[in-house]
């Protein structure tokens, strides 16, 4: 849910519009980790439903 302080970042595909919320770099470590994490787990899983 969107506060006061938060902006949102509008994009388009051509059909939908997407709203996101305009993230900052201090969540990216966390993101990069949690990506790790979850490729260490199941990596091989989703390389091969993406093949």
């Amino acid at each position: 849910m969107e506060t006061e302080n938060e902006t949102s970042e509008p994009a388009t595909d051509g059909r939908n519009l997407i709203l996101s919320p305009q993230g900052d770099r201090r969540d990216e470590p966390d993101l990069l980790r949690s990506l790790e994490k979850i490729n260490g787990k199941i990596g091989k899983t989703l390389r091969r439903l993406g093949a």
